[in-house]
C-alpha cells in the first residue's frame, strides 16, 4: 500500500568509467547529472523514487523507477518502462543478468553490485549504490 506521494526534486549524479574496445578503464570517471522532479513515497518495506526521462535527441521517452528495499542489506531496483525498458536489480555482492530492450533491439546485461548506502525517510534522502555492468559477458562499464 502506498503511503503519501511526494512531488520532489531529484538530482542524480553519475559517474562512471566506460571500458574501451580493447579493454581499458580510464583513471578519471566521466560524470554527469540529471535534475528533473517526480515522486517519492514509501510501499510496504522500499521506498521508491519515480521520474520520467527523455533520450538525448527527445526520441524515446521511459519512466524510471528506483525501489530501495529495506532489510539488513538494502537492495536497489531500477525498472524503467517505455521505449527503454529493463529490471536491473543491484544487491551488494550479488550478480544478476537482465535483458535491456532498446528501439533498435534487446542486449543481454550483467550486473554485479558492489555497495548501496543509503540515509533515506519519507521526507527523502540519499542513496548511493556501485554497480559493474557487462553486455554479452564483455565488460562495458563501472559505474561508481
Amino acid at each position: 500500500m502506498k503511503e503519501s506521494v511526494q512531488k520532489v526534486f531529484i538530482k542524480i549524479q553519475i559517474a562512471q568509467k566506460p571500458v574501451d574496445i580493447l579493454g581499458e578503464v580510464p583513471e578519471e570517471p566521466e560524470r554527469s547529472e540529471l535534475l528533473t522532479y517526480g515522486k517519492f513515497y514509501k510501499e510496504a518495506d522500499s521506498y521508491i523514487l519515480e521520474y520520467d526521462e527523455l533520450d538525448d535527441y527527445k526520441n524515446y521517452y521511459c519512466t524510471t523507477r528506483l525501489e530501495l528495499k529495506e532489510g539488513n542489506k538494502y537492495k536497489v531496483t531500477v525498472i524503467k518502462e517505455g521505449k527503454i525498458s529493463t529490471i536491473l536489480p543491484i544487491e551488494v555482492g550479488k550478480s544478476a543478468n537482465c535483458l535491456y530492450n532498446t528501439p533498435y533491439g534487446s542486449l543481454d546485461i550483467g550486473i554485479w553490485g558492489e555497495f548501496v548506502l543509503a540515509s533515506i525517510c519519507e521526507d527523502g534522502g540519499t542513496i548511493e549504490f556501485k554497480y559493474q555492468l557487462d553486455i554479452n559477458s564483455m565488460a562495458t562499464a563501472k559505474i561508481i
